[in-house]
């Protein structure tokens, strides 16, 4: 049997040929985890874009997906990316219209597929509670990720967070919260982010920095 190791900090994660077609093998570290993942997906199917459990071992904490024939959006082109991450937004905003709050809105976690955005990864989901911050966190994420990922493409630290800020929201469209300081969730955002990623410090301190200069219209 062929198989492929794909990137993943968190769980062993494998393409592989089943029965003449290609799945995802995914294999969880935790079984908290494993439970999250499955029950979300299943909740989500044929009511938004995400990949299709076709099988589930729950001894081995292990799902086999369907295999989403397209590119996570962070590896596009920057324009593509771009349109990518707004497409991103609207599928968010039906997620949280469905009661669901992601959690790790990486851009790295959207596959474009067949020219639709699929969200995957669903160990950190919730339910979301009427009222709270939890949509915006999602939003934040997504904006603050996407800024990074522009500002290693070369752009500048500034024009990254604008660009980013500029297309999530637009995108998403109003939110109940609209008096949110997004300056200041991002910075807190990429701060936290550090903590983690510390060989990454010199991208978080420049977009840190430019976060005060952001104009939100």
């Amino acid at each position: 049997m062929n198989k492929t190791r794909l990137f993943s900090r968190k769980n062993e994660v494998f393409l592989e040929e089943s029965e003449s077609i290609l799945v995802i093998r995914k294999r969880f570290r935790k079984s908290s985890s494993f439970l999250k993942e499955r029950d979300y997906l299943s909740y989500l199917k044929e009511k938004i874009e995400v990949p299709s459990i076709l099988s589930e071992y729950i001894e081995r904490h292990e799902l086999i997906l369907q295999f989403l024939d397209g590119p996570p959006i962070i590896q596009l082109d920057t324009k593509e990316f771009l349109i990518a991450v707004s497409m991103a937004s609207i599928w968010l905003r039906k997620l949280h219209f469905l009661g669901v709050v992601k959690g790790d809105c990486n851009p790295r976690n959207f596959i474009m597929h067949r020219g639709k955005i699929y969200g995957i990864d669903f160990e950190e989901a919730s339910l979301l509670i009427d009222g709270s911050y939890d949509p915006i966190k999602d939003l934040v994420d997504l904006i603050s990720t996407t800024a990074v990922a522009l500002y290693t493409r070369g752009l500048h630290p500034l024009k990254s967070l604008e660009l980013s800020l500029g297309h999530v929201l637009e995108s998403y469209g109003a939110h109940p919260l609209p008096e949110i300081n997004y300056k200041e969730l991002i910075k807190n955002f990429l701060r936290d982010r550090k903590k983690f990623r510390p060989e990454r410090s010199h991208i978080f301190d420049a977009l840190i920095e430019e976060t005060k200069n952001i104009e939100i219209l």
